[in-house]
């Protein structure tokens, strides 16, 4: 999103200030003490939709095992995985993954909690189309959060 503008000379750099937070990926071996670190820097949480938009964001921030996993440092297979979100910036955007021709509409709670920050549901986009700006294969649900005080 405009990453070569600066903070104040377009909406776009507005906006990926507003909305940006780290994302952080711990992978740990199962045999040996090897662990792997990875933080990316985002403007769009991507979830897969699960029971409602609370279950959807907290899922993938579990652990999770990786059975394929190879440890670089015991060459064995098999690990796990955390990811944690760094700050929460003041408007958190979660894109939530839709199939192609299905439209599912998860219930949106007024409010959630990450990371230990309470969030409160700001607006709720839904769009179907092949592109954003037509169609009907495309669904687009994105949930606006706000921090609360």
């Amino acid at each position: 999103m405009h990453l070569s503008c600066s903070s104040g000379a377009c909406y776009g750099a507005l906006l990926r200030d507003l909305t940006s937070f780290t994302i952080e990926h711990h992978s740990h071996c199962n045999h040996c003490a090897y662990a792997h670190e990875e933080a990316q820097r985002q403007c769009f949480l991507r979830v897969e939709p699960h029971v409602n938009a609370e279950t959807s964001i907290s899922l993938p921030l579990q652990e999770s095992l990786l059975p394929d996993w190879k440890c670089e440092a015991c060459g064995r297979i098999g690990g796990r995985k955390k990811s944690t979100l760094g700050d929460l910036p003041p408007f958190l955007l979660v894109h939530i993954n839709k199939k192609a021709g299905v439209v599912t509409n998860l219930p949106s709670e007024n409010s959630v909690r990450l990371s230990g920050k309470g969030m409160n549901r700001f607006a709720v986009v839904r769009h179907t189309g092949a592109t954003p700006k037509s169609g009907q294969r495309l669904n687009i649900h994105i949930h606006i959060l706000h921090a609360t005080a």
